[in-house]
């Protein structure tokens, strides 16, 4: 069940950043790494969930025999506990990831087109720790509600360009993501 956008997400169990940032300094992007499952170890003592996603991937990724089965379940695992696992980047359908080991390595984030929003989506994504080895991150702004107008003149002032104030919206994006796009 999702909670709606800018409702409150449901929060996991609160884990020590020192550690939290030690472990994720070992991970080697890419690689089939033990460093993941000692990660994944500590976050399953935490009673945390990420800990069990990445356990199932890295278990999908690295037995070919039940790679199947094994993804089946980080799915489900990962639907059940999204806004655990990602934050408020969950509640938006219209966002979607690309996983590897438990973390995030393709995210195409959406939002409503307005540079505030989309910079408060993007920032929630990126301090989230799944972030950690994203690579590819596209901004991805929608209209949330539209307005009609009988004619077309009526319409032109009221239109929204979500690509006027990108200065801010760049700035926030760390250099180690070397792929960036904006649109759907």
């Amino acid at each position: 069940d999702k909670t709606p956008p800018g409702g409150d997400v449901p929060k996991g169990p609160e884990l020590d950043k020192k550690e939290l940032k030690r472990h994720l300094s070992n991970l080697k992007p890419l690689a089939d790494d033990p460093a993941y499952l000692v990660l994944a170890d500590w976050l399953q003592t935490q009673e945390h969930p990420w800990g069990e996603l990445i356990v199932l991937q890295h278990g999908a990724a690295t037995n070919p025999k039940k790679a199947a089965s094994l993804q089946k379940q980080a799915d489900k695992h990962l639907k059940e506990n999204a806004p655990v696992i990602l934050g408020e980047a969950a509640n938006d359908s219209r966002s979607h990831f690309d996983w590897h080991h438990g973390f995030v390595r393709r995210a195409v984030i959406a939002s409503d087109a307005d540079v505030k929003v989309m910079t408060k989506a993007l920032k929630s994504f990126l301090d989230s720790p799944v972030s950690h080895m994203v690579e590819t991150l596209v901004i991805s702004p929608y209209r949330a509600t539209f307005t009609t107008y009988q004619d077309y003149s009526q319409s032109t002032q009221n239109m929204v360009d979500p690509w006027t104030d990108l200065e801010k919206l760049a700035k926030s994006i760390p250099d180690r993501i070397t792929r960036v796009g904006f649109g759907g």
